[in-house]
Parts: structure tokens; C-alpha cells; sequence
């Protein structure tokens, strides 16, 4: 508290030394508060300045511009004194007249259709003439496709542009009816010599024995195969009556009570 009532002190001896009031308070916008924040930093030359109360006057006012020399602002400036040199103009003339006699002399742009085009706006034009025909031909090659489907749709005429087809000759036949096309007759195919021994024999055609468990001799029965030194087919030398004894996997034969019937060999019958 004593520190803050310190600072508020130390500043009002400040402003009476400044010879600062209310009005200058507000212009300078200094606000009365205990915060050094808000508090404008006042440079020490201006104090100085305030507290001698010496005010600086300048004596002659001069003026003094400068302007950077650009390669436009040389060519320019070369063009205005080529033109009033030429023209006559006195040194003492306004150079806005100068400049405004110049301008009037200089040809106006002419904004009227056969003025010159430049060689980008002919090459844009040239293409966009080249997209407004391919998209034309695009346009007409659907609308041919869409009669066409049409065309066909419908199943009357013809469409445009189709090939002709080819006619069939008909043959004369009663009661104005076409007449079918006679068939060939069926070759048979060519047999072999050992083929037409098997049936001259009857062993080609043989049939099964009512011993045959159901379902054949395919593959997916589920019984087992057996082993033997012929063949049931009687088509090997070795094989129908004439072969070995039959066995089973296990290596056992049969028994006579018919318990093992579907060990037996097929009986082929001439």
C-alpha cells in the first residue's frame, strides 16, 4: 500500500514539474491509474524539451522528393522533351499543356470489327471452330446409332447404310410349303478286327451274375477288390475258368457255405 501511494506521489511531482493538467492528460492519453503498464514511455528528449520550454521554429521550409530512375520513367522522359522540342513549346509553358497537346496527337486506338487481331486470339478461334465440328460429329454419329437401334427394335424396315442380305433358294413344293432338307445317312465308324472277333465269340456282350452285389464294379462301392492271378473277364490267357484260385486281400479262401459269394469270378456266357 505505502509502495503504490509512493508511486502515485512520485507522479504528480512529475506532472506539476511538466506542467501537465486534465486537458493535457487526456490529448496525451495518460490515464490515472497506479499500473505502470498503461503509463506512455515519454522519451527524455521531449522532457527535456518540456521542461526548458524552448520551442524550435525552421527558419526556410524546404522540400525535398525523391524519386527512384526507372527505365520507364527515362524513356518517358525522353519522349516529353523529343515532343516539346519539336513542338515549339517555351521553356516557361505548363508542361500539362504539353503533355495534353501530345496526347491529342498521338493515334486513338479504333475499336471497330475490321481492326486487327492478334495471332493468340486467331489461333483461339481456330480452335475452338475445330471443337464446335468434332463435337457436331459426335452429335450426328449418336443420333445414326440411336435410329439404328431403333430400327431393329421395331423390326420393320431396314436401317439406313445396312447390308443387303443374301436370299435362300427354295425348292417347288406342294401347297406353296418348303420342302425340308433330305439328311445324310450315318456313317458308321471304322471297327477294329479284334472288335468284330469279341462279337463273332458272344464274349463281347456278357452279363453280370445275380452274385454281383449292387451298384456294379465302380469305383465308389466301398468293397474290397481282390487278388488273383486271372482276370474276370475271360479276355486274358489266363483268365475266366482257366485262372488261379481267388483270394481276398487277407490271402484267405473262401468258404462253402456261400458266406464269401461276392469273392467269386463273373461267369461269362457264350
Amino acid at each position: 500500500m505505502f509502495k503504490r501511494v509512493e508511486k502515485r506521489r512520485k507522479r504528480q511531482e512529475e506532472e506539476e514539474e511538466l506542467g501537465l493538467d486534465e486537458d493535457a492528460k487526456e490529448v496525451l492519453g495518460l490515464n490515472d491509474t497506479d499500473s505502470d503498464e498503461s503509463r506512455i514511455q515519454i522519451r527524455t528528449r521531449s522532457l527535456r524539451a518540456q521542461r526548458t520550454a524552448k520551442v524550435l521554429k525552421a527558419l526556410e521550409r524546404r522540400t525535398e522528393t525523391r524519386m527512384k530512375i526507372r527505365t520507364a520513367h527515362q524513356r518517358r522522359w525522353k519522349q516529353f522533351t523529343e515532343f516539346a522540342k519539336s513542338s515549339n513549346a517555351a521553356p516557361d509553358s505548363n508542361a500539362w499543356d504539353v503533355l495534353k497537346a501530345r496526347a491529342e496527337a498521338q493515334p486513338k486506338l479504333s475499336l471497330a470489327e475490321g481492326s486487327t487481331v492478334s495471332k493468340r486470339n486467331k489461333k483461339r478461334e481456330e480452335q475452338k471452330a475445330k471443337i464446335a465440328a468434332r463435337r457436331e460429329k459426335k452429335r450426328e454419329a449418336q443420333l445414326k446409332r440411336k435410329a439404328k437401334k431403333a430400327a431393329v427394335a421395331d423390326g420393320g424396315a431396314e436401317p439406313e447404310g445396312a447390308p443387303p442380305q443374301k436370299k435362300r433358294k427354295v425348292e417347288d413344293a406342294p401347297n406353296d410349303e418348303t420342302a425340308p432338307s433330305p439328311t445324310k445317312p450315318f456313317k458308321k465308324a471304322a471297327r477294329s478286327p479284334r472288335t468284330d472277333r469279341l462279337e463273332r465269340q458272344g464274349k463281347l456282350h456278357a452279363k453280370l451274375t445275380p452274385h454281383e452285389p449292387p451298384g456294379g464294379r465302380g469305383k465308389g462301392n466301398g468293397k474290397k477288390k481282390l487278388k488273383g492271378t486271372g482276370a474276370p473277364s475271360g479276355r486274358g490267357k489266363t483268365g475266366g475258368e482257366k485262372g488261379g484260385k481267388w483270394k481276398d486281400e487277407r490271402g484267405k479262401r473262401g468258404k462253402k457255405d456261400g458266406a464269401n459269394d461276392r469273392h467269386k469270378p463273373l461267369e461269362i456266357f457264350d
